[in-house]
């Protein structure tokens, strides 16, 4: 790879990285207006304004508030689906289940917990 390449690589990784850190601050704020106000109160742009991002930002992350409310539900379910698809191949359906939700628990906690108000 030349030098090129590698600035060209670091640069889309730095992007992604940010894109993420929008996405996460994005979530973080919504499910604390929720915790605070209730779902219904704080408007899309009550919560772009408390990341100090525009309404257009925010629906390019999430379709609107219902979204950005279960979003936890969707880690979680990624977390457990790439649990359970690192699981070897000789383990039977319901062993498999088992050992990706108990190797899995931590990890989901964990994901969760890096975004969601304490």
């Amino acid at each position: 790879m030349d030098t090129a390449e590698a600035t060209a690589a670091e640069r889309h990784g730095l992007r992604e990285r940010k894109k993420q850190r929008t996405h996460d601050a994005l979530l973080r704020a919504a499910l604390e207006l929720f915790q605070t106000q209730g779902y219904e109160a704080p408007t899309v742009d009550e919560i772009a304004e408390a990341v100090d991002v525009s309404q257009r930002t925010f629906f390019r992350y999430f379709a609107g508030k219902e979204e950005a409310a279960l979003a936890v539900i969707d880690l979680s379910q990624e977390h457990f689906v790439a649990a359970l698809r690192a699981r070897p191949a000789h383990e039977a359906p319901l062993e498999a289940l088992r050992n990706a939700v108990l190797e899995g628990w931590d990890a989901i906690g964990e994901a969760v917990a890096r975004i969601v108000p304490v």
